[in-house]
C-alpha cells in the first residue's frame, strides 16, 4: 500500500511540475523576457537573461528533489560550473536533461530544436536567451561559435532528440558539436 501512495504523489508531483515549469515559461515569454528587450545593451541582457534562467532551473530543481519525483546524484559538476567557455555533450533522454545542466552551469547558452521558437511557452525564452536553432548546420556552428566568443558555455545534445525508448539507446551523433569544439579550440566535456 506504501509503495502504491508512493508511486501516486510522485505521479501527481511530476505532472503539477510539468504543470508549473509550463506556466512559469508561459509567464517568462509573455511578461519578464519581453520587458529584458527595453534593456539598451544586448550583451547584459543576454546575461541577465541567462542568468535568471540558471536560477530558475536551479530552484525547479531543488523543488524535484524536495517533493521526491527526482534523486540527483551529480559527479564532476565544478567542470561544469569553473571551466569557462566549453562544449557540453550531453544525451538527451529525458526533457529533465537540459533542465539539469542549465541550473548547474551559470552562463550558459543551448541548441534548441527548432519547434521551440514557436512553442507558447519556450519562444521568448529562447530569443530572450539567444539560443541557437538547430534548423539549419551551418548557422548552428557559426552561432554558437559567437556564444562561446562571448563567453558561454554551449549545451548540445547531438542525437537531436529526445530517446524514444526504454531503456534508452543512443541515436547517432550530428557532427556539429565537435566541429565547434575543434574550430574554436576549446574542450569537450561530456556530461551523461
Amino acid at each position: 500500500m506504501k509503495a502504491r501512495l508512493n508511486h501516486g504523489w510522485r505521479l501527481v508531483a511530476t505532472g503539477m511540475s510539468f504543470v508549473v515549469f509550463g506556466v512559469c515559461g508561459l509567464l517568462f515569454s509573455v511578461l519578464v523576457f519581453p520587458l529584458a528587450w527595453l534593456w539598451p545593451h544586448r550583451a547584459s541582457r543576454q546575461r541577465m537573461v541567462t542568468t535568471i534562467i540558471h536560477w530558475f532551473f536551479r530552484a525547479l530543481v531543488a523543488f524535484l528533489q524536495w517533493v521526491g519525483v527526482m534523486e540527483l546524484d551529480v559527479a564532476g559538476a565544478a567542470a561544469l560550473r569553473d571551466s569557462g567557455p566549453v562544449v557540453v555533450v550531453a544525451n538527451h533522454p529525458t526533457y529533465l536533461d537540459v533542465v539539469v545542466l542549465l541550473a548547474l552551469t551559470p552562463s550558459a547558452c543551448c541548441v534548441v530544436k527548432n519547434a521551440h521558437w514557436g512553442n507558447p511557452c519556450f519562444w521568448g525564452i529562447v530569443r530572450a536567451a539567444e539560443y541557437v536553432s538547430n534548423v539549419d548546420p551551418v548557422e548552428l556552428v557559426e552561432a554558437s561559435a559567437r556564444q562561446i566568443a562571448a563567453g558561454y558555455t554551449m549545451i548540445i545534445f547531438p542525437e537531436g532528440k529526445i530517446g524514444d525508448n526504454y531503456p534508452p539507446t543512443l541515436h547517432q551523433f550530428k557532427n556539429g558539436p565537435f566541429k565547434l569544439a575543434i574550430d574554436q579550440k576549446i574542450p569537450i566535456i561530456p556530461v551523461s
